[in-house]
């Protein structure tokens, strides 16, 4: 009976530092469920037989592990990378030490209230998100927007636990729409879309006037690919269908954060994706006038349909002289301004 009580005691103890963090419940559970290896990775699923493969979706070059998910993987090491510190051991602990240790590390975080303790299981959490985003929906979103995300997440929750009175923090509201070009441009949608199951990627777009009347469309069926790199493909194909028309006046406008920034910064680098970045910015040199802007998703729902519709197409490049059946109440409501709350 005693020895009984005294191993409950030590669990408690083992556990206690979880539900002290200074973060939401929501992110505490998630820590608890990393500790006692309940997160449902490619290597978990794929020992209960119910996923076909234990490899990462992201590099598909190791076994989804949580300290590959969450610190190893390349894109784990871009998000972690965006801080302005890392513990000089960050990234050669064993996972249950590396867990623990940077969950109570108290390091403050410039002239904020929060701490290392307090942002490293928001970052946590939202690689976590980010992945399943990548894994359901086909949404790759930047490092660096992962990173800031979460930043503010953990601010605000700071925040809220330091406050005398535990009121909701007003949040920032912002209607997104299509906006329409002003002449004489004419704007360019483009996005990627990639499938999980057959990990078989795609993309399209549309040109549309000042009055959202369609002028062209495309998909493309690329193959095996990542969705970044099919959001730089549609972007390219988008381009050369632009210039066919004789276009010299665009807006290109993507829902890809990461893509609109390497454009606009003009750094070609030797990535994967060196070749399409060259490409796209020759194009973009062809124009009169090319201007590459970055918008919301809710913004790119056209371009977003397109993409989709590659998935049904041939493998190669289909152009649409005429809008699909299906993108018509998409159109519609682009040109009478429908807003999409973003919160």
């Amino acid at each position: 009976m005693q020895q009984s009580q005294r191993m409950a005691s030590t669990a408690s103890v083992q556990w206690r530092w979880i539900w002290n963090l200074r973060c939401t419940e929501r992110v505490k559970f998630f820590i608890w469920l990393l500790r006692r290896g309940r997160v449902l990775t490619n290597s978990v699923r794929f020992d209960r037989h119910i996923a076909s493969s234990p490899m990462c979706p992201r590099c598909e070059q190791a076994t989804e592990t949580p300290i590959h998910l969450l610190r190893d993987c390349y894109y784990s090491r871009l998000v972690w990378e965006v801080s302005d510190y890392l513990p000089s051991d960050f990234f050669h602990l064993d996972f249950d030490s590396w867990l623990f240790k940077n969950s109570v590390h108290s390091h403050s975080l410039g002239s904020s209230q929060s701490t290392w303790a307090s942002l490293f299981p928001v970052v946590l959490w939202s690689l976590w998100k980010s992945r399943n985003k990548l894994v359901f929906d086909g949404k790759w979103i930047a490092p660096q927007t992962v990173f800031q995300q979460a930043k503010s997440l953990a601010f605000e929750t700071v925040l809220v636990l330091n406050s005398s009175v535990l009121s909701p923090l007003p949040r920032e509201h912002r209607w997104v729409r299509w906006l329409p070009p002003d002449p004489p441009f004419l704007k360019l949608n483009t996005d990627g879309s990639r499938s999980h199951q057959s990990r078989r990627a795609c993309a399209g777009g549309l040109i549309r006037d000042h009055q959202g009347h369609w002028i062209h469309g495309f998909t493309v069926n690329i193959g095996a690919t990542s969705s970044f790199i099919a959001e730089l493909w549609g972007c390219r194909e988008g381009l050369r269908l632009a210039l066919s028309l004789g276009i010299q006046h665009l807006i290109l406008e993507m829902d890809s954060l990461m893509a609109v920034q390497l454009i606009q910064a003009r750094k070609i680098g030797n990535g994967s994706f060196s070749v399409l970045l060259a490409d796209i910015l020759v194009l973009s040199d062809a124009f009169t006038d090319c201007l590459v802007q970055h918008t919301l998703r809710e913004g790119n729902a056209a371009a977003d349909y397109m993409a989709a519709l590659g998935h049904n197409s041939t493998p190669g490049i289909t152009i649409f002289q005429d809008p699909p059946v299906g993108i018509s109440m998409i159109m519609h409501g682009d040109c009478v301004g429908a807003s999409f709350l973003r919160v």
